[in-house]
Order: C-alpha cells, then structure tokens, then sequence
C-alpha cells in the first residue's frame, strides 16, 4: 500500500548517485525479485513511450527535445549504444562511457542544436523502434520502458519525478530491510579510476576482504577503468551463488577478491564502539526507512549502557527515507517539541505543514554528524536541523542537496505503476533549505578526490529553490580549537576513514564536547 512519498526516498536518486549496488548480511531466503522482473509484472508497453516521442511533440520546444533525447540515450547507453546527432544507433564511445550525468550527456546535444536555425524534426522513433525490435528481450521490454519514460521526465518535468512499480515500492524500496542479489558495496569514481566508497559490515564483500578506500582494477577479467558507470553496475549482477573475481589496489599492492553474490538484507541501523580513554560510539543509519527511529533509539540506549563519552553519528550516503522518521530521529537528540522542518508547496493541493519532535531526548551528549556528497532529503533534515540547533558538528564534505518532497499516487495509465511527482521544498529550522546547494560541514574532510555529483552537478534541468542556503556558520567559533588541539587516541582507526578520525579528533578535543544547546 502506496504511503505519503513525500515521506519516502527517491529511488532514482539513489541510482543518480552512483552503483549503490546493495547491503547486509547473506542469509538464504526465498528467490529476489530483480527490478526487470517487478517491470514485467506491469505489462507496460511500448507505446506509452511512443506517445512522447512523436516528432512534433520533440520539436515543439527545447526542453521538449532535450527531454526526448535523454529518454533515447538513457536506454540505448543501457544496451551499449550512444544516439548520434545524425539519428543513429553507434557503439559507444569512451566519451559516453565515461559520462556518469544526465548533464554530461546532454552536454553534446546543446551543442547540436546551437548549429540548427531551428529545432529539427529529430527520428526519435526510429531509433526507438530499432531498439526494441532489434536489441531489446521481450521480457524486458517494460523495464526499457520504464527507463526511457524515467530519463524523458527526468528533463521535461524535473529529476525527482518518476515512475515505479508499485509492488516495487512496497516490497523493496519502503521496506524496513529490503533484500536485494547483489554484494553489498558503493562504488565512487574519480576522474580516472572507480573505487570502494563504502562496503556494508557482514555483506559478502566484508567477508571476502573488500575495504573503503580499494581502487577497482578489473571485473571478471575486464578493466573497470574503461567502463560506463552501467557497465560497471552490470557487471556486478550476476547468479545467486555465483563468483565475482575482482583485482583491486590498496596502498600500493594488487590483491585479488573473490565475492560470493548472495542475497543480501540492508540493516537500517548499525552501531559499534571505538574503545580508548573516551569511548565513542559509531551509530550508522543506511536510510531512513520505516522503524528507523525505534532501532536508532534502541542503539543509543545499548550505546549509553556501554559507557561511551561521545557520539559519531554517520548519514555518509544515506540517500533519505520516510521524512517522519527523520523527525523522530531528531527528536532523539533535541528532545521533544523542536521543529524541525517545514515543507512549503510549489503546487495547490498540498498545504504548508510544518513537523515538530515528538520524542523525549535520548542522548545528550557530544555528537558530531558524518555526512558526504551521498548525504540526502531526509538524512539531510536530521544533519541540518542538528546543526541549526548547534547540537552537532557536521563532518565531512557538502552534502547531496536534495531539499525536495514528492508524492505518489498511482498513475492513470497504469494500475501496475506509481508516480511520484515533486509537490514542494522542505526548509530546515533557520528557514534555509539544501535544496541544490547541500550542508556545509563544519569541519571539511574529503576522502578521496572523487567526483561529488550532487543535485546541481548530475541534472540537466535541476530544481531551483529560494533561500537555498548551504552554511549558517554554526561552528565558526570552533576552528580556533580545532587548529591547537590534541585529540585523544589519535591512532585507534587506520587512516582509510578520514572522516571517522576527524571527527572522533573533534569530539575528543578539549572544550568543545560543552559547547552547544542541550
């Protein structure tokens, strides 16, 4: 049963961000439905997008045209293919491979059509039907379809309007621990080479020897460095049961990784304590999915039980979630009746509602907040509010800004399907929204020199808001200590996790664990 979705993630952000490719722990379950399969059920059919890509429709507007283009490409790049400006199929070139953006894929045709006195009459449906009846399996067919509707929206409506099966979000993407046939790792990519951004504790990539901070070689035999992002998310699906062979760099020496692909269960919650003079406990939230509060409540009681004298809370790509959850979550650490964002409507049917803490204070104590480019919509709220309320340090890299909510309903086309389409902005306590420009942490750390797409840097047409305000210059006082001051237990992680050192140094620091409200 469809919920209010402006509680909910975009899924699409989530791929937007990178091959967030899965999570947990291996268990042996029942068989995982696979994306193209939950497509198929819907039976939706080609002409739906064929009713777009008429090519008076195309040529009726730039935007128009723009949107028709990326809903084209963004299919025949999943098959190996660029469109050319000549209304071609061609293989793809390294250029478009290594595009990770609607915006650099676009990028071309900006130039195609500043050489045209007006907009042509492109043959989208050409190209379109020489897909499907040439390249595309008929049982995934719907799948293609949904895809190629999803990139023309993207552009013609804005990035956080999208369609999705409705059994789809119902059994995996507001599920509280989704399973997914996958090996449980986020993959980011610099300018030059892919590597391990994250690798979920207890997935079957922790337990073959995967680590953050692995530079990715190869795959089964194929240099990662010459594939498409796709490419790269493809070639890591595989069989149940089935063998992945990856070489990878880490500080210098080659090693070789076998990862068994199994179904994996994303944890919304994780935690753990770093031991030293000050024990300090890690509390990880994956995203905000429903129960999330209740489990992060019941992670800091046991964190409190084993006497920790500070927290590191981590919302590094954590993509968002049910946006009441992430009030409640709040809640935990500002106590009850704070606001903590209101969300105002840019369309007439949905009112100003504003969303206060309904949760008595849990923890009190020193905290910092972990964020990066992958921090998003509702881990966003929790990271800016605390901040407004100068109740944590924020650490990291600026966020993904993502300060839109979308609603779902199911669409009239299609009794199978869900749209979520954007209604508004939320804003945080100080009457600022991430929307496009992110949070700027307090104290700046960047793991590796990677490419941050965020909101602005991924879209094409991205969402514009007012009062889009990154900084309130929260811990501006702070950076004086910062500079002069000796953390304890300087050495207890290695340096792979240049944040978590960071932060555990800002909280460590003499003075700075008073500061603040309580």
């Amino acid at each position: 049963m469809l919920k209010r979705p402006r509680l909910i993630v975009s899924a699409l952000l989530i791929v937007a961000m990178g091959a967030f490719i899965a999570f947990g722990k291996a268990q042996k379950l029942s068989k995982v439905k696979t994306a193209d399969e939950y497509w198929a059920e819907t039976g939706l059919g080609s002409q739906t997008l064929e009713e777009l890509l008429q090519e008076g429709s195309c040529s009726s507007s730039e935007r128009y045209f723009y949107a028709c283009v990326n809903a084209v490409q963004s299919v025949a790049q999943k098959y190996g293919f660029d469109l050319s400006t000549d209304g071609r199929l061609v293989p793809t070139s390294k250029t478009t491979s290594q595009a990770i953006s609607e915006k650099e894929l676009l990028a071309p045709w900006k130039v195609y059509l500043s050489s045209q006195a007006q907009i042509p009459n492109f043959p989208f449906m050409k190209v379109w039907k020489e897909l499907v009846n040439d390249h595309i399996e008929a049982e995934k067919l719907s799948a293609a379809v949904g895809l190629g509707m999803n990139g023309f929206l993207s552009v013609f409506r804005d990035p956080h309007t999208y369609l999705m099966p409705a059994k789809m979000y119902n059994e995996v993407v507001a599920k509280a621990n989704p399973r997914s046939l996958s090996i449980g790792v986020v993959i980011g990519r610099s300018d030059k080479q892919y590597f391990i951004k994250k690798v979920i504790e207890n997935s079957s990539s922790f337990i073959a020897g995967l680590r953050k901070g692995d530079v990715l070689l190869s795959i089964d035999g194929k240099k990662a460095q010459v594939m498409s992002m796709q490419e790269l998310s493809d070639s890591l699906r595989g069989e149940e049961g089935s063998t992945l062979r990856l070489s990878v760099l880490r500080h210098g020496d080659l090693k070789m990784i076998n990862v068994l692909r199994t179904q994996q269960t994303l944890p919304t919650v994780s935690y753990q304590v770093l031991e030293g003079i000050k024990p300090v406990g890690v509390l990880t939230i994956n995203k905000f999915a429903i129960d999330a509060c209740t489990e992060v409540k019941g992670a800091l009681q046991h964190l409190k039980q084993q006497g920790i004298r500070g927290l590191l809370l981590d919302l590094r790509d954590n993509p968002g979630g049910q946006m009441d959850e992430a009030a409640c979550v709040t809640g935990l650490f500002v106590g009850l009746g704070k606001k903590v964002f209101q969300i105002k409507p840019i369309v007439p049917d949905v009112e100003e509602e504003t969303a206060y803490s309904e949760q008595e204070q849990e923890y009190d104590g020193s905290m910092a907040v972990l964020i990066n480019s992958g921090s998003a919509s509702a881990a966003e709220i929790v990271a800016g509010a605390l901040q407004d309320y100068h109740r944590a340090i924020l650490v990291g890299e600026r966020s993904f800004g993502k300060g839109s909510f979308q609603e779902g309903e199911i669409w009239s086309k299609n009794s199978e399907i869900a749209i979520f389409e954007t209604k508004g902005f939320y804003y945080l306590p100080s009457g600022r929204t991430p929307q496009m420009v992110g949070l700027e942490p307090d104290v700046k750390v960047n793991f590796k020199d990677s490419f941050a797409l965020r909101e602005q840097d991924q879209f094409w047409y991205p969402l514009m808001a007012p009062n889009a305000i990154s900084t309130i210059g929260v811990a501006a006082d702070l950076q004086p200590d910062l500079a002069t001051c000796i953390s304890f237990d300087s050495d207890f992680l290695s340096p792979d996790d240049p944040e978590i050192k960071e932060a555990h140094r800002v909280l460590s620091c003499r003075g700075i664990a008073e500061r603040g409200e309580r």
